[in-house]
């Protein structure tokens, strides 16, 4: 495959090829985790690759919906903050009107199983007892997700005030931790010793970009870049870390990415 250029994964033929060899991997579809490998065709911005994607989200259950709740499940704020996420990106490059309804099923899904401090945990919030989070309880990587499912439906164009109010609980947590440190796994106080866990600090920043808010994503984007020596670990797996950190990076500009990248 050759070197890496001096300005990758910028204008470097081994990266391209490297992101071409992928796509044809995930052309073959090998594995369905979180929709992710629809993502990641669509980020190619090729148009193989991404009429692929298409194909594939139309074929999947979540893409139908008719505007009402989702029923929650175990494991539930997993997936529905990745399909969110997903369905929003696959609209704002189709207009395909056809998803808004699942779309909008899942984004008031998520903002209506969120606790009352816009929280979540492997499952949605227990009207129950007190509106808390059941069982394992709260983490910060489903929130994360979760928020970014909500943010990307409001920007496609999904309005609700439930939906409103949630982003702005959630915001109101993220925001316990910006200028302070990383966030732990649970529902600790700031990391001030340490730069990641688990691609949250890259989640965060796209959050916080989303919001408009730069400082905020500058503080996780520099904390995103300066991670990359943990990029490989994770707990349970490395899967959030390696999708999330680098993308985190990258909101603060081609320089630090490169830079990033080459450490």
């Amino acid at each position: 495959l050759g070197s890496y250029s001096k300005t990758a994964p910028f204008s470097c033929p081994k990266t391209d090829k490297i992101i071409t060899m992928t796509a044809e991997r995930l052309m073959e579809g090998k594995g369905d985790r979180f929709a992710i490998e629809e993502l990641a065709l669509m980020a190619t911005g090729e148009t193989k690759y991404m009429n692929a994607a298409f194909t594939s989200i139309r074929t999947k259950p979540w893409a139908i919906g008719n505007g009402e709740l989702v029923n929650p499940t175990l494991y539930c704020t997993w997936h529905w903050g990745y399909h969110a996420i997903v369905l929003a990106e696959y609209y704002m490059l189709t207009q395909d009107e056809s998803v808004m309804p699942a779309l909008r099923s899942l984004a008031l899904s998520i903002a209506k199983g969120q606790d009352t401090r816009g929280v979540y945990g492997h499952r949605v919030a227990d009207p129950n007892n007190f509106n808390r989070i059941p069982g394992y309880g709260p983490m910060n990587q489903t929130t994360l997700s979760c928020m970014l499912g909500m943010l990307m439906a409001k920007k496609a164009g999904v309005t609700d005030p439930a939906l409103d109010q949630a982003i702005q609980r959630t915001n109101s947590h993220i925001q316990r931790y910006v200028g302070k440190g990383a966030f732990p796994y649970g529902m600790g106080n700031p990391n001030s010793s340490g730069f990641n866990n688990n691609g949250t600090s890259g989640s965060a920043a796209v959050c916080l970009e989303l919001l408009g808010d730069k400082a905020g994503a500058k503080f996780y984007s520099i904390c995103s870049a300066t991670s990359y020596d943990n990029l490989e670990q994770g707990h349970a797996s490395a899967l959030f870390n390696p999708l999330w950190t680098s993308i985190g990076a990258a909101r603060s500009g081609p320089e630090v990415t490169s830079e990033h990248f080459k450490s």
